[in-house]
């Protein structure tokens, strides 16, 4: 990650898979990372479709780097990354306890956000997200998006505070495998996350658990706020029904009725 090269946030480690999947990767502090899942799964794929897939090593070597090398050099000067077609992957990853889906393949219209190597769209890989467990709030009213392997604090309507951002993880972080922060102010959102078993703490360019929990937190508000809604609309319902029924029987107008049958 200090090799500015790179551009690295995460680090992952290939591991042998122990439920049947495809490979498994490995965060560096057993975190669970969508981003980190779909590029996974997007390098099974491309290495398959060139030949150049094998089993993932238990232990690694110098000798295995040299092979692991020679794959990607191979599956980069293939004339095609991907299969024709979308295929399906199932791999594991830390912070997941079962198999998660990736669907990789050709970009098939122009909302796909594609992987792009040497300034070419090379593919689009999807992840299957597991969805977030519950939501729940903090002391001072954050939502806290709890999911499998990392949980997430939405920050709406804020900017990052270097500040702030140092308290929370200090107050939260270190409850959770990873914890991510994410401010978010209209349609942008900025992650921020903290993995305490490694000591890293990343502003990220994308976050994918991080983008699923600000939209299911906003999901679940909205759907709060039309229950409120109804509840309002219902109560003033009820009251207008209630204050027709008791004009109905007031009284006084009974007593004016029966005055004018009388005259009558």
């Amino acid at each position: 990650m200090e090799i500015p090269e790179l551009r690295a946030e995460q680090v992952g480690f290939e591991v042998p898979p122990r439920l049947g999947g495809a490979g498994r990767l490995e965060m560096m502090g057993g975190e669970f990372c969508g981003n980190a899942a779909r590029s996974y799964g997007f390098l099974l794929c491309a290495e398959t479709q060139c030949g150049a897939r094998q089993a993932p090593a238990s232990r690694p070597s110098l000798a295995k780097i040299s092979l692991r090398k020679e794959r990607l050099q191979k599956t980069e000067n293939s004339a095609s990354s991907l299969p024709p077609h979308r295929e399906t992957v199932l791999i594991e990853i830390s912070g997941h306890t079962g198999l998660l889906r990736v669907e990789c393949g050709p970009a098939e219209d122009g909302m796909d956000v594609c992987a792009c190597s040497e300034g070419k769209d090379t593919g689009v890989s999807f992840a299957r997200m597991p969805m977030p467990d519950r939501l729940v709030y903090s002391p001072e009213g954050y939502p806290m998006v709890i999911s499998e392997g990392i949980t997430h604090m939405i920050l709406e309507d804020r900017d990052p505070d270097p500040t702030l951002v140092r308290q929370l993880v200090e107050r939260y972080g270190g409850q959770f495998d990873a914890f991510g922060l994410q401010f978010l102010r209209g349609g942008q959102l900025v992650p921020v996350v903290y993995v305490p078993a490694a000591g890293s703490l990343v502003y990220e360019s994308s976050c994918g658990s991080g983008s699923l929990a600000a939209a299911w937190y906003l999901a679940q508000k909205n759907v709060q706020k039309n229950e409120h809604k109804n509840e309002q609309s219902n109560a003033c319902q009820i009251a207008r029904t209630n204050a027709r029924n008791d004009a109905g029987n007031d009284p006084g107008d009974k007593a004016q009725k029966n005055v004018q049958k009388n005259v009558q």
